[in-house]
């Protein structure tokens, strides 16, 4: 049974560093905490990126994967997830170089049966962070990356949120929600700006 890694007092954010030792936990600056994946996968293998793309400002989430050499489909399971509620899925990748190949793959991923239109990394030390909301229909998520002969499949983190069921009323069951664009509003003495 998977335990969840959330965020301090909100139990329904799920945090997942791919790639981390099976006991291993990660945190970003102090406020996001990061579990395992081998909870919530049987597959794949744990790898370190090239120690040339990791500097101090590289988030500890980024420096590790998981990247998937045998089969052609490995799938997360994510729970705990309650059934008929929405939820935000963020996948990111950063290649960076860890089989010494120096050529990002290519691949799919898919969330249940529906492929996820992701961006992936085109260089080794782009960083690309992908998020979807889904209307859940069981009371688990499962999201699997698939090979599709351009390269073995590689994943550097996983998380869900729980959201708001009034919001986002558009994501149901036959219609996911990708993020195109996301807009920082900040007051100033001239007014909102977008960043």
């Amino acid at each position: 049974m998977a335990i969840a890694a959330s965020v301090q007092g909100q139990p329904d954010f799920l945090c997942i560093d791919c790639g981390i030792a099976e006991d291993g936990n990660t945190d970003d600056n102090g406020t996001i905490f990061y579990t395992s994946d081998a909870k919530f996968i049987q597959t794949g293998t744990n790898k370190n990126i090239s120690e040339d793309y990791i500097t101090e400002q590289l988030p500890r989430q980024y420096q590790n994967l998981r990247f998937f050499p045998d089969g052609n489909r490995s799938c997360y399971t994510l729970t705990p997830v309650t059934k008929s509620n929405r939820y935000l899925l963020r996948a990111s990748f950063m290649y960076g170089n860890y089989d010494a190949l120096n050529n990002p793959p290519k691949f799919d991923v898919y969330v249940g049966v529906n492929r996820w239109e992701v961006t992936l990394p085109s260089t080794a030390e782009e960083r690309t962070m992908n998020e979807i909301i889904v209307y859940t229909t069981m009371n688990y998520v499962s999201v699997c990356l698939v090979n599709t002969g351009s390269g073995i499949p590689f994943i550097s983190t996983l998380e869900s949120r729980r959201l708001n069921n009034l919001a986002y009323q558009a994501a149901k069951e036959s219609q996911s929600l990708r993020l195109n664009n996301r807009y920082h509003f900040r007051q100033t003495g001239h007014g909102p700006m977008i960043r």
